[in-house]
Protein backbone atom coordinates (compact mmCIF):
# COMPACT_ATOMS: atom_id res chain seq x y z
CA UNK A 1 0.00 0.00 0.00
CA UNK A 2 2.79 2.40 0.91
CA UNK A 3 4.64 1.73 -2.37
CA UNK A 4 1.43 2.22 -4.35
CA UNK A 5 0.81 5.49 -2.52
CA UNK A 6 4.30 6.70 -3.42
CA UNK A 7 3.77 5.79 -7.07
CA UNK A 8 0.48 7.70 -7.19
CA UNK A 9 2.08 10.72 -5.52
CA UNK A 10 4.91 10.70 -8.06
CA UNK A 11 2.43 10.50 -10.95
CA UNK A 12 0.29 13.32 -9.56
CA UNK A 13 3.31 15.52 -8.90
CA UNK A 14 4.75 14.77 -12.35
CA UNK A 15 1.47 15.52 -14.12
CA UNK A 16 0.98 18.71 -12.12
CA UNK A 17 4.54 19.83 -12.90
CA UNK A 18 4.08 19.14 -16.62
CA UNK A 19 0.83 21.10 -16.72
CA UNK A 20 2.41 24.04 -14.89
CA UNK A 21 5.47 24.03 -17.16
CA UNK A 22 3.32 23.89 -20.31
CA UNK A 23 1.14 26.70 -18.97
CA UNK A 24 4.18 28.86 -18.26
CA UNK A 25 5.68 28.18 -21.71
CA UNK A 26 2.41 28.97 -23.50
CA UNK A 27 2.00 32.17 -21.46
CA UNK A 28 5.55 33.27 -22.32
CA UNK A 29 5.02 32.48 -26.01
CA UNK A 30 1.80 34.47 -26.12
CA UNK A 31 3.50 37.34 -24.32
CA UNK A 32 6.22 37.24 -27.01
CA UNK A 33 3.61 37.37 -29.77
CA UNK A 34 4.02 33.72 -30.75
CA UNK A 35 0.79 31.78 -31.32
CA UNK A 36 0.44 27.99 -31.69
CA UNK A 37 -1.10 26.73 -34.91
CA UNK A 38 -2.26 23.14 -35.46
CA UNK A 39 -1.45 21.86 -38.96
CA UNK A 40 -4.55 19.94 -40.05
CA UNK A 41 -3.62 18.97 -43.61
CA UNK A 42 -0.70 17.51 -45.52
CA UNK A 43 -0.26 20.44 -47.90
CA UNK A 44 3.14 21.30 -46.38
CA UNK A 45 4.56 17.78 -46.25
CA UNK A 46 7.24 16.60 -46.13
CA UNK A 47 8.51 19.77 -44.48
CA UNK A 48 5.67 20.13 -41.96
CA UNK A 49 3.70 16.95 -41.26
CA UNK A 50 -0.01 16.73 -40.62
CA UNK A 51 -0.70 17.02 -36.88
CA UNK A 52 2.33 19.20 -36.22
CA UNK A 53 2.07 22.13 -33.84
CA UNK A 54 3.50 25.19 -35.57
CA UNK A 55 4.32 28.43 -33.79
CA UNK A 56 3.71 31.68 -35.65
CA UNK A 57 5.36 34.95 -34.73
CA UNK A 58 2.53 37.48 -35.06
CA UNK A 59 4.98 40.32 -34.45
CA UNK A 60 6.93 39.55 -37.61
CA UNK A 61 6.21 42.53 -39.87
CA UNK A 62 4.57 41.95 -43.22
CA UNK A 63 7.17 44.22 -44.83
CA UNK A 64 10.01 41.97 -43.59
CA UNK A 65 8.81 38.63 -45.01
CA UNK A 66 10.54 37.26 -48.09
CA UNK A 67 10.24 34.52 -50.66
CA UNK A 68 10.73 31.06 -49.14
CA UNK A 69 9.27 32.01 -45.74
CA UNK A 70 6.43 29.91 -44.32
CA UNK A 71 3.65 32.26 -43.26
CA UNK A 72 0.17 32.05 -41.83
CA UNK A 73 -2.75 33.90 -43.33
CA UNK A 74 -6.55 33.91 -43.35
CA UNK A 75 -8.06 32.54 -46.56
CA UNK A 76 -11.16 33.77 -48.39
CA UNK A 77 -13.14 31.08 -46.55
CA UNK A 78 -11.97 32.52 -43.19
CA UNK A 79 -9.62 29.61 -42.45
CA UNK A 80 -6.05 29.90 -41.22
CA UNK A 81 -3.55 28.56 -43.75
CA UNK A 82 0.16 27.86 -43.29
CA UNK A 83 1.98 27.89 -46.66
CA UNK A 84 5.25 28.99 -48.21
CA UNK A 85 5.80 32.23 -50.14
CA UNK A 86 6.61 31.41 -53.79
CA UNK A 87 6.25 34.83 -55.39
CA UNK A 88 6.08 38.44 -54.25
CA UNK A 89 4.35 41.19 -56.21
CA UNK A 90 3.37 44.76 -55.53
CA UNK A 91 -0.27 43.79 -55.01
CA UNK A 92 0.59 41.07 -52.48
CA UNK A 93 2.23 37.74 -51.74
CA UNK A 94 1.50 34.44 -53.49
CA UNK A 95 1.81 31.23 -51.50
CA UNK A 96 1.72 27.48 -52.13
CA UNK A 97 1.83 24.33 -50.08
CA UNK A 98 5.00 22.31 -50.62
CA UNK A 99 2.93 19.24 -51.49
CA UNK A 100 0.50 21.16 -53.75
CA UNK A 101 0.95 21.59 -57.50
CA UNK A 102 -0.84 24.93 -57.86
CA UNK A 103 -0.52 28.34 -56.21
CA UNK A 104 -3.12 29.29 -53.61
CA UNK A 105 -6.12 31.21 -54.85
CA UNK A 106 -5.93 33.73 -52.00
CA UNK A 107 -3.59 36.70 -52.33
CA UNK A 108 -1.87 37.48 -49.03
CA UNK A 109 -1.76 41.16 -48.09
CA UNK A 110 -1.16 43.06 -44.90
CA UNK A 111 -4.89 42.72 -44.12
CA UNK A 112 -5.11 38.91 -44.03
CA UNK A 113 -1.51 38.21 -43.03
CA UNK A 114 -1.20 36.52 -39.59
CA UNK A 115 2.52 35.97 -39.01
CA UNK A 116 5.66 34.05 -39.85
CA UNK A 117 6.23 30.43 -38.78
CA UNK A 118 9.33 30.20 -36.60
CA UNK A 119 9.32 26.52 -35.57
CA UNK A 120 7.05 23.48 -35.35
CA UNK A 121 6.81 20.24 -33.34
CA UNK A 122 5.64 17.05 -35.13
CA UNK A 123 2.58 15.16 -33.78
CA UNK A 124 2.01 17.57 -30.87
CA UNK A 125 -0.91 19.13 -32.71
CA UNK A 126 -2.90 15.92 -32.26
CA UNK A 127 -2.56 16.23 -28.49
CA UNK A 128 -3.57 19.90 -28.54
CA UNK A 129 -6.59 19.17 -30.75
CA UNK A 130 -7.69 16.36 -28.45
CA UNK A 131 -7.41 18.57 -25.35
CA UNK A 132 -9.31 21.37 -27.08
CA UNK A 133 -12.31 19.08 -27.64
CA UNK A 134 -15.02 18.88 -24.99
CA UNK A 135 -14.40 15.17 -24.40
CA UNK A 136 -10.65 15.74 -24.08
CA UNK A 137 -11.06 18.50 -21.47
CA UNK A 138 -13.50 16.40 -19.45
CA UNK A 139 -11.15 13.40 -19.58
CA UNK A 140 -8.14 15.48 -18.51
CA UNK A 141 -10.01 17.06 -15.58
CA UNK A 142 -11.37 13.64 -14.52
CA UNK A 143 -7.89 12.08 -14.55
CA UNK A 144 -6.40 14.95 -12.53
CA UNK A 145 -9.20 14.84 -9.93
CA UNK A 146 -9.05 11.03 -9.66
CA UNK A 147 -5.29 11.00 -9.16
CA UNK A 148 -5.49 13.84 -6.66
CA UNK A 149 -8.22 12.08 -4.66
CA UNK A 150 -6.26 8.81 -4.70
CA UNK A 151 -3.13 10.54 -3.45
CA UNK A 152 -5.10 12.25 -0.67
CA UNK A 153 -6.81 9.05 0.51
CA UNK A 154 -3.62 7.01 0.35
CA UNK A 155 -1.77 9.68 2.30
CA UNK A 156 -4.40 9.57 5.08
CA UNK A 157 -4.20 5.79 5.14
CA UNK A 158 -0.41 5.96 5.36
CA UNK A 159 -0.64 8.44 8.26
CA UNK A 160 -3.07 6.20 10.15
CA UNK A 161 -0.77 3.21 9.71
CA UNK A 162 2.20 5.27 10.86
CA UNK A 163 0.35 6.44 13.97
CA UNK A 164 -0.62 2.84 14.71
CA UNK A 165 2.99 1.67 14.43
CA UNK A 166 4.19 4.49 16.67
CA UNK A 167 1.57 3.60 19.27
CA UNK A 168 2.69 -0.04 19.24
CA UNK A 169 6.29 1.05 19.74
CA UNK A 170 5.33 3.17 22.74
CA UNK A 171 3.58 0.18 24.35
CA UNK A 172 6.80 -1.80 24.44
CA UNK A 173 8.33 -1.97 27.91
CA UNK A 174 4.99 -1.71 29.79
CA UNK A 175 3.27 -4.45 31.83
CA UNK A 176 0.52 -6.15 29.86
CA UNK A 177 -2.07 -7.99 32.02
CA UNK A 178 -3.38 -11.38 31.04
CA UNK A 179 -4.92 -14.44 32.69
CA UNK A 180 -5.17 -12.72 36.04
CA UNK A 181 -1.43 -11.99 36.04
CA UNK A 182 1.01 -9.90 34.09
CA UNK A 183 3.71 -10.23 31.47
CA UNK A 184 6.62 -7.87 30.96
CA UNK A 185 6.93 -6.98 27.28
CA UNK A 186 10.47 -5.61 27.00
CA UNK A 187 12.92 -6.43 24.23
CA UNK A 188 15.87 -5.31 26.35
CA UNK A 189 15.04 -7.44 29.40
CA UNK A 190 17.40 -10.40 29.68
CA UNK A 191 15.15 -12.14 32.22
CA UNK A 192 12.16 -12.65 29.92
CA UNK A 193 11.83 -16.26 31.04
CA UNK A 194 11.36 -15.10 34.65
CA UNK A 195 8.93 -12.34 33.66
CA UNK A 196 6.81 -14.90 31.84
CA UNK A 197 5.74 -16.47 35.19
CA UNK A 198 2.09 -15.92 36.10
CA UNK A 199 2.46 -14.02 39.33
CA UNK A 200 -1.25 -14.22 40.10
CA UNK A 201 -1.16 -18.00 40.40
CA UNK A 202 1.58 -18.38 43.08
CA UNK A 203 2.23 -17.24 46.63
CA UNK A 204 5.01 -14.74 47.22
CA UNK A 205 7.00 -15.03 50.49
CA UNK A 206 9.65 -12.83 52.06
CA UNK A 207 12.16 -13.35 54.83
CA UNK A 208 11.89 -11.62 58.23
CA UNK A 209 13.93 -11.69 61.41
CA UNK A 210 11.41 -14.12 62.95
CA UNK A 211 11.41 -16.46 59.93
CA UNK A 212 9.35 -16.68 56.86
CA UNK A 213 6.36 -14.42 56.58
CA UNK A 214 3.62 -15.04 54.03
CA UNK A 215 2.47 -12.02 52.09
Amino acid sequence: MEKFSKVVKVLVNTLTTIIIIIGIIVALLYASGIEPFVVQSGSMESCIETGSLSFINKRANYEDIKQGDVIGYVSATNKKVLHRIVRMEDEGVYTKGDANKSIDGTLVTNQNYVGKAVFWIPKLGYVVSALQSKRGRVLLITVILAMGASAFLLEDSSKDEKRKNEKMKKNKGYIIKYNGGSKHNSENNKNDSICDNKVGNVDIVKNSEEGVEQV
